[in-house]
């Protein structure tokens, strides 16, 4: 499976509370061309729907770094990023995999030509 090592959490991560790992990750992002990745993602997905993959499961408790991308997608680019397994459709600032104190309503609408999906 390919990946995109520009949204992999550094090794922080692990030892990180929930402030910290934000603060972080975000600064990460913002080093980051929204743009230029949702190509790198759409190239490494070879015609096919992309997927985000990370090993927290939906409903575990845990949170992690697919909540982060679908809030920066959103807000930069309006793409909608939604948890593929989420009744409740939860995508950018109410995805499920955001801490529960970061989640806040988002603007964005379901785009019609591309979505991204996360497991």
């Amino acid at each position: 499976m390919p990946k995109v090592a520009a949204l992999a959490p550094g090794t922080w991560f692990r030892t990180a509370g929930t402030e910290e790992y934000r603060a972080r990750y975000a600064a990460q992002l913002a080093a980051l061309d929204p743009a230029e990745i949702v190509e790198q993602i759409d190239s490494l997905a070879n015609g096919q729907i992309p997927v985000l993959c990370c090993y927290e499961r939906l409903g575990s408790g845990d949170w992690c770094h697919r909540g982060y991308v679908s809030a920066w997608l959103c807000f930069h680019l309006g793409l909608v990023v939604p948890e593929l397994h989420d009744r409740t459709g939860g995508f950018a600032g109410l995805h499920p995999m955001l801490p529960a104190e970061f989640r806040r309503p988002s603007a964005c609408k379901m785009p019609t030509d591309r979505q991204l999906l996360l497991l």
